[in-house]
């Protein structure tokens, strides 16, 4: 009977023990109590790990790599202790904007926040962070906003920051026999060239506008062009064309037609004025000419809400995360030869 007593006793034990070790779980980093997972950690740290110099970075070690990353996650939480405090809440249309800039990255790059260990749910929480911001910039500075930016800023900021221009691309490619795309000969690119600047001498001579030109130039090509271009609005300095691009169109006067010539496409454009009014582009544009102006005044706020927060993190597990992300370069081997040892040699016994 004894032994019976004894072995249920240590089954008890056995079993609470089991359970016990169950719902230990080891925490990885808190930041003012909250607790952080490893995945958004490690969602920062890749983002310093890939452009070091955006934060601040200028000599790339372990330290200064982690000690990047746990601010980026001190600034998570200051993020969201300084709307809660304010009293505000993420806006649906920034849900909305979280979710699907959520689903689009996690449909592009899944495999790689798996590999690195990034969850869904962590880059939600990351994303949220940046909208949090957004949000701290409207409540702040938007129409309705504790101290609203004047209008006319906006637009000046708008005329100053953005370009507009209808344009006209030109191929300096084609397509061989064999199906490859290769450049066109030299003579082919001049006899383009000076085509195009027929045209601009006659949209800038008013013979002809720019639409009347599109047509005729894609009659050459077989083309039945049934639409007027339309006027880009894009930001000075966008990868959507090289800076050449952009020195050159703002070299260009309003409403006058000009040629840009880049690697393997020459432009015929002619440069629109921005206007301002309500039926306008600006309007589209007007919340980001306001994170444009202000985002740095918020991002300012918030790290100094996150300068006083205290973090506890587990160094070993965080090096671990860095070493599976970060692989030093391999120092080469210094081939020595002969001659090159005897000499040192040499110096050594002198």
């Amino acid at each position: 009977m004894k032994k019976k007593a004894v072995a249920i006793c240590l089954l008890v034990i056995m079993i609470m023990s089991l359970f016990s070790g169950c719902s230990e779980e080891t925490i990885f980093l808190t930041v003012d109590g909250k607790t952080i997972s490893k995945g958004l950690y490690t969602y920062y740290l890749d983002r310093v790990l890939t452009s070091p110099e955006e934060y601040g970075i200028e000599a790339l070690d372990s330290k200064a790599a982690r000690e990047a990353a746990l601010e980026c996650c001190k600034r998570y939480v200051a993020s969201e202790k300084y709307l809660k405090e304010i009293g505000i809440t993420l806006s649906s249309n920034n849900k909305q904007s979280v979710a699907t800039e959520v689903e689009t990255s996690w449909s592009l790059y899944q495999g790689y926040y798996n590999k690195l260990g990034v969850s869904k749910p962590d880059l939600t929480e990351a994303l949220t962070h940046e909208y949090r911001l957004k949000q701290l910039v409207d409540y702040y500075y938007g129409p309705e906003g504790v101290e609203p930016v004047d209008e006319m800023e906006l637009k000046e900021t708008f005329v100053d920051l953005y370009v507009g221009f209808r344009a006209i691309a030109v191929p300096l490619t084609k397509e061989n026999s064999l199906g490859e795309t290769v450049p066109l000969t030299e003579a082919e690119q001049e006899a383009l060239l000076n085509l195009l600047r027929g045209y601009r001498s006659e949209i800038n001579e008013g013979m002809k506008t720019i639409d009347e030109v599109n047509v005729e130039y894609n009659d050459t090509l077989d083309i039945i062009v049934t639409e007027n271009l339309e006027i880009n609005v894009v930001k000075i300095g966008s990868p959507m064309y090289t800076q050449e691009f952009y020195d050159t169109m703002l070299e260009i006067s309003h409403t006058r037609a000009g040629i840009i010539i880049c690697p393997n496409t020459m432009y015929l454009v002619q440069r629109e004025k921005i206007a301002t009014t309500s039926e306008d582009e600006f309007y589209v544009y007007r919340a980001g000419l306001l994170e444009e102006l202000k985002i740095d005044e918020i991002r300012e706020q918030i790290n100094t809400s996150a300068v006083d927060l205290v973090a506890e993190i587990d160094s070993t597990a965080a090096d671990e995360i860095y070493r599976s992300i970060y692989k030093e370069p391999a120092v080469p081997e210094v081939e020595t030869t002969e001659e090159d040892t005897t000499v040192a040699t040499a110096e050594e016994t002198n």
